[in-house]
């Protein structure tokens, strides 16, 4: 006795079968390509990126500068960004670099200890300090 093998789904005729094939992978590729149409920024969410690059600068370049306390929350609310992925997504943006490269040129224009000492005056909430002496 030969047993006789499936070839298609139960319950699927092969029409069915066919389109789901097209289907699946059209679905998959329209959810990834979800994410990097939420990645536009609106206003709020560019200048909270362009104060972000201000504050990175400030952070990684100005000795016994670091991030205050709720730095990541005040980030979230004021920028209204809607996750903090999309804040990681956004570091390579044209706003986060703009920012960078402020206090970049200010560093420049009129000295890298000004510079630390603006931000530090400018966002005593974001950035912390070591008090001197």
């Amino acid at each position: 006795m030969v047993k006789r093998v499936l070839t298609k789904p139960l319950g699927l005729g092969y029409r069915k079968f066919d389109k789901m094939r097209y289907l699946i992978p059209l679905a998959l590729g329209v959810i990834t390509a979800m994410p990097a149409a939420a990645s536009e920024l609106t206003d709020t969410q560019k200048t909270g990126m362009y104060r972000h690059g201000n504050w990175m600068w400030s952070i990684e370049n100005c000795e016994g500068v670091a991030r205050n306390k709720r730095y990541w929350f005040h980030l979230n609310e004021g920028g209204e960004f809607q996750s903090f992925s999309q804040i990681s997504a956004n570091l390579d943006g044209y706003y986060f670099k703009r920012g960078w490269q402020y206090m970049q040129q200010k560093a420049a224009i009129s000295g890298h200890l000004q510079a630390c000492t603006y931000a530090k005056t400018k966002w005593p909430g974001m950035l912390w300090s070591k008090k001197d002496g």
